[in-house]
């Protein structure tokens, strides 16, 4: 019985994430609700981040500000036109084929002051960078000064309800990661700070339906295992997202 309930629930997980690709883009810009759509795909990008990407034009530019995991195969993959700059502190779990055009290490210190050298993009990506920045407003002040007229950024970070949620391994208490500076981002704050932006997508605390209902299924085998598994993010409300463009006046 479990299994066909898990099948039927895949079942409508991949039929929302074909019509994401196709419709949740202009469904968004329209005012309709993404998070029926957005799903987290089997690269670990949600469908909202993919079409990021495929939405920026032939030949873009694009900065990835924090680029381990695989990044810059991963986007690469998805967009092999796209002249691709990663920057980061360090060589964060890079074992596929590097396919950065600029792959760019620098000290903590210099992080956002570097940003604000590399120029400006058609598209820049910050997924869980911001958390981990010594200087965050600097660095989110260099990142929004990076996107060009017409432009897009895209940010994923820890909600500010990320700070009283459960400890799990894997991270669901934003305090259960080391390597987090301080307290969470604060939203609201960043909403403030982007003036001249007209947002695609942003919610405090991003719950994609298709997630949060794997999430849910998987809930009591998270807790009784001590471990996040898929879905648990979205369930909890444990990311912020933005997804914002840059007015051309």
């Amino acid at each position: 019985m479990l299994d066909t309930v898990r099948a039927a629930i895949q079942a409508k997980f991949e039929t929302l994430s074909t019509i994401g690709r196709a419709r949740a883009a202009a469904a968004a810009k329209a005012g309709g609700d993404w998070s029926i759509y957005d799903r987290r795909e089997d690269n670990g990008m949600f469908t909202s981040q993919v079409s990021f990407l495929r939405g920026l034009p032939s030949g873009a530019r694009i900065l990835d500000v924090g680029c381990g995991n695989n990044a810059p195969f991963r986007v690469k993959d998805i967009r092999p036109d796209c002249y691709y700059v990663g920057l980061d502190v360090g060589d964060y779990n890079q074992d596929r084929p590097m396919a950065a055009n600029e792959y760019v290490l620098v000290s903590p210190e210099e992080f956002a002051g570097k940003i604000a050298t590399l120029g400006q993009f058609e598209g820049v990506i910050s997924t869980h960078n911001l958390e981990h920045c010594n200087d965050r407003g600097a660095t989110l002040a260099a990142m929004l000064g990076a996107v060009k007229p017409g432009g897009e950024i895209y940010m994923l970070f820890p909600s500010e309800l990320s700070a009283s949620l459960p400890s799990r391994r894997g991270g669901l208490n934003y305090f259960d990661d080391g390597t987090h500076q301080g307290r969470p981002p604060s939203f609201h704050e960043i909403v403030a700070t982007m003036r001249g932006f007209e947002f695609i997508v942003s919610a405090p605390e991003y719950r994609p339906l298709a997630d949060m209902l794997l999430g849910l299924y998987n809930e009591h085998e998270s807790v009784e295992s001590g471990w996040i598994k898929p879905g648990t993010w979205a369930l909890h409300g444990f990311e912020a997202i933005i997804w914002a463009a840059r007015c051309r006046t």
